[in-house]
């Protein structure tokens, strides 16, 4: 379900499973109304899905809002300084369909 403009032109064979809502249009992807879920739901209980090759190594939680940063800064200052920490990615936006807009795609 695309929640956001920041969406590219999506591939045919995607299209019966991509969704919008909301104030997002994507040309050729189904709308749904009155955040009726149910179509959703159907397709997903209809797909094939993927099969279990291995078990992950891993996770990295992603998605932090300022508001859960922030009461933390000290505590993440601490960490790189310490170098338990060596990266921070700061993402927002979206890359767009223009040349020069795909800092995203080359991250």
């Amino acid at each position: 379900i695309v929640t956001t403009n920041c969406i590219l032109e999506p591939r045919r064979m995607y299209r019966d499973r991509i969704y919008s809502i909301n104030e997002v249009g994507v040309s050729g992807v189904k709308h749904l109304q009155n955040r009726d879920f149910t179509e959703v739901i159907e397709k997903a209980q209809s797909c094939k899905g993927f099969p279990k090759t291995i078990e992950p190594a891993g996770y990295h939680t992603v998605g932090f809002n300022h508001r859960a940063v922030l009461p933390m800064a000290g505590d993440v200052i601490d960490a790189v300084q310490k170098g338990i920490i060596s990266r921070i990615f700061l993402i927002g936006g979206c890359d767009g369909s223009q040349f020069d807009r795909n800092y995203f795609t080359e991250l």
